[in-house]
C-alpha cells in the first residue's frame, strides 16, 4: 500500500552517490589548464551524498573524498605527474577551506611541481566542486517532491486499507515455498574463497625515524594527520585501534621502537569474507631522512590499486604536510637510534671486534645525535706497524 506525501511533508532520502561518482569523473576529467597540465583520472571516491527533501524544502547533504591523478610539468619544464588527495567535501564547506594534499610522484619534484599544480589546477577543481551541490539538485530532485511514498502505518486499520468486496477462498491460496530449489542448491555450495595477494608500497620523510614511529603510534599525533579528533587507543601488542571514524580498525602486534610496526588492518566496508590484513611498516634511517617500507598481506585482488593510491592519500600525504605542526605535538614513545652509516674515522667504536671499526655508538645530547670517534686501538697498531715496514725496505 502507498500513500502520496501530502504537502510534501514527510522526510524523504535520495542517494545520489553513484551520480556524484559519474558527475565529478566528467566535469573534473574536462579541466582545461595551463602548462599543459591534464586530468587523467577522478577514482576512490567515496563518503555520502544525498538529497532530503523534509517539510517542501530540498536538501543536499554530502561528505566526499577522492582522489585526482593529474600529468604536466613542474616549474622547470619537467614532465611531472602526481595526485591531489581531496579529503573533506561537505556540503558546507569553504572552498577557501577546502583540504586537499598534493603529491608528486617523483619526491624531488615535490616542491616544484607542486607549486604549478596550486597555479594551473586547484582554481579549476574548487570552480567546479563549487557547483556541485546546484548540480545535485538540478540533476536529481525530479519528481522528489509529492512521491509516492511506502506507507508505514499498521497494515490492517481501516483508515490505510479499505476492505475489499470480494474475498479470495482460503482454498485458492497458496503458500509461497520458504526457498526456491535454485536458492537452496545454492545455499549448500561452500562459499567462494576470496584470492588475495601481498602488496608493497614506500615513501621518504625528510625527519627521524623516531618522528615517524611516533606519528603512527601516538594518538594525539594521529589526531593531527588523520583529521579524526576521536582518536583513541594504547599503542601496545594485543591492544584494538580504530582509525578514519571507525572505517579502519585493527590490532597491535608487535613494535620494535623507530624500526618496525606490526598489526592487522580491516575496512568497515568488506564483507565478512575478506579477513583482516596483516600491515608490517619498517623504517630506515639515514642521515637526512626516513624510506617507510610497508608491506600489506591478504589484500583482496580488487582491492590492490585503491589501496596502494589510499596508503599515499590517507597516511603519507597527510603526515609529510604535517611535519610541521607534528613536531610541536610531545613523543610518548621510545627513541632509538637505527640510523645506517658506514664506519669512518669519526665514528666511535665500542672495540669488540678486530680492527676497532666494528659497532658504532652514539651519543644522544640536547635532543640529537652525534658521532664521536677516535680509531681503535687495534687498527692504530696495524697502521704503525704497515707504516714501519715500509720504510725499513727502502733501507
Amino acid at each position: 500500500m502507498s500513500t502520496v506525501n501530502h504537502n510534501n511533508w514527510h522526510w524523504i532520502e535520495r542517494n545520489c552517490l553513484p551520480w556524484a561518482k559519474t558527475h565529478l569523473a566528467r566535469k573534473i576529467k574536462s579541466i582545461k589548464a595551463g602548462n599543459g597540465f591534464v586530468i587523467t583520472s577522478v577514482v576512490n571516491v567515496e563518503g555520502q551524498a544525498d538529497i532530503n527533501q523534509r517539510k517542501g524544502k530540498l536538501i543536499t547533504v554530502y561528505d566526499l573524498q577522492f582522489v585526482v591523478t593529474w600529468k604536466g610539468t613542474d616549474s622547470m619544464g619537467s614532465p611531472a605527474s602526481g595526485q591531489i588527495s581531496i579529503v573533506d567535501f561537505m556540503h558546507d564547506t569553504d572552498m577557501d577551506e577546502l583540504e586537499y594534499y598534493i603529491t608528486v610522484d617523483n619526491k624531488q619534484q615535490q616542491s616544484s611541481a607542486s607549486k604549478e599544480v596550486e597555479k594551473h589546477v586547484i582554481g579549476k577543481l574548487k570552480d567546479i566542486l563549487n557547483t556541485f551541490s546546484t548540480d545535485m539538485l538540478n540533476e536529481n530532485s525530479k519528481n522528489l517532491l509529492n512521491e509516492v511514498q511506502p506507507s508505514v502505518s499498521n497494515a490492517g486499520t481501516p483508515a490505510d486499507v479499505p476492505s475489499s468486496p470480494v474475498q479470495t477462498p482460503k482454498s485458492q491460496v497458496k503458500a509461497a515455498p520458504t526457498t526456491s530449489p535454485s536458492a537452496a542448491a545454492t545455499s549448500a555450495l561452500p562459499p567462494k574463497k576470496t584470492r588475495t595477494t601481498t602488496i608493497g608500497v614506500e615513501s621518504q620523510f625528510l625527519c627521524t625515524a623516531s618522528d615517524i614511529y611516533d606519528t603512527f603510534l601516538n594518538p594525539e599525533r594521529v589526531k593531527v594527520w588523520s583529521k579524526d579528533s576521536k582518536v583513541a587507543f594504547m599503542a601496545k601488542p594485543g591492544k584494538e585501534y580504530s582509525l578514519f571514524g571507525g572505517n579502519v580498525t585493527g590490532r597491535f602486534c608487535e613494535m620494535n621502537p623507530c624500526n618496525k610496526i606490526v598489526f592487522t588492518w580491516r575496512l568497515k566496508s568488506w564483507p565478512e569474507s575478506y579477513k583482516s590484513n596483516l600491515v608490517t611498516i619498517s623504517m630506515d634511517e639515514f642521515d637526512d631522512a626516513v624510506r617507510v617500507r610497508v608491506k600489506q598481506e591478504d589484500v583482496p585482488v580488487d582491492e590492490v590499486e585503491a589501496i596502494k593510491r589510499n596508503w599515499e592519500a590517507y597516511y603519507f600525504a597527510p603526515i609529510r604536510t604535517s611535519l610541521d605542526r607534528l613536531a610541536s605535538v610531545p613523543k610518548v614513545t621510545k627513541v632509538v637510534d637505527h640510523r645506517f652509516r658506514y664506519p669512518g674515522f669519526q665514528e666511535r667504536t665500542d672495540g669488540s671486534a678486530p680492527g676497532g671499526l666494528s659497532k658504532t655508538v652514539w651519543d644522544q645530547k640536547d635532543g640529537g645525535f652525534s658521532s664521536i670517534g677516535t680509531i681503535g686501538v687495534v687498527g692504530l697498531v696495524g697502521a704503525v706497524l704497515a707504516f714501519v715496514l715500509y720504510f725499513s725496505t727502502q733501507q
